[in-house]
């Protein structure tokens, strides 16, 4: 009886012990699964967090470059008052929250603008946008012929309009009509200048655009001339 007793109690004992090695074993591999899946998900996230943080430093890095200003989105200001001013017959100038309110009689709209996302009313036939920023800096002779071949088919005929705006009518939009005046019916910058200021008091282009319109005047409209003029003036200075 005390053999037998010894030998169950011998394999009760290595019975326990596999257990207990099988559970610390099991328990291990679990750790080390776990330990794993956390490294990984750690690396993933830090991994993220990085990229992430390198397209913020480009992102910022690009706009500092730029030594430019971005012009934020304008929201409509939707006061179902159109304050448009016609500075001849069929050629308009305000803002952009004049957009949404324009009369239906005005079937052509010329934005004068960058980063401003501009819906028209159904009924304009025509919509043209070119890109310029309102800074001294900024070379506006390059989106003119655009602009004004935009201006031309709004004006086509005796009884078609056309509304050209920036932001708030002040400096892009009104620099775009003074050329137009200048180029198509041979008005000086001053005099035209005059004309868009009787009708639009608040008109004031920035200094780099009156440059370049002194300069348009100064080529007799040549658009190609006056750029080369601005171009070769900029070099005799440095």
């Amino acid at each position: 009886n005390i053999i037998f007793s010894i030998v169950i109690y011998n394999v009760i004992y290595m019975r326990d012990t596999i257990q207990k090695k099988d559970l610390r074993k099991t328990k291990g591999l679990r750790k080390t699964k776990g330990l794993r899946k956390t490294k990984a998900l750690r690396k993933t996230k830090g991994l993220r967090k990085t990229k992430a943080l390198r397209k913020t430093k480009a992102l910022r890095k690009v706009n500092s470059s730029s030594n430019k200003i971005l012009t934020p989105l304008v929201c409509y200001n939707i006061d179902n008052v159109f304050q448009g001013d016609e500075i001849v017959k069929g050629l308009w100038l305000g803002r952009i929250a004049d957009v949404l309110n324009i009369p239906p009689s005005i079937k052509h709209v010329l934005t004068v603008a960058s980063y401003l996302k501009v819906k028209v009313p159904y009924f304009v036939k025509h919509h043209t946008q070119v890109n310029i920023d309102d800074q001294d800096c900024d070379d506006i002779l390059k989106i003119l012929p655009k602009a004004l071949k935009a201006i031309d088919r709004g004006m086509s005929s005796p009884s078609s309009s056309i509304f050209v705006h920036c932001s708030s009518g002040l400096s892009r939009s009104p620099t775009t009509i003074i050329a137009w005046l200048m180029t198509r019916r041979n008005m000086s910058m001053n005099g035209a200048l005059e004309l868009v200021r009787s009708v639009r008091p608040k008109v004031n282009p920035n200094v780099g655009f009156l440059v370049q319109l002194r300069a348009l005047e100064y080529s007799k409209g040549n658009i190609k001339e006056a750029s080369l003029n601005i171009r070769n003036s900029k070099r005799s200075l440095t």
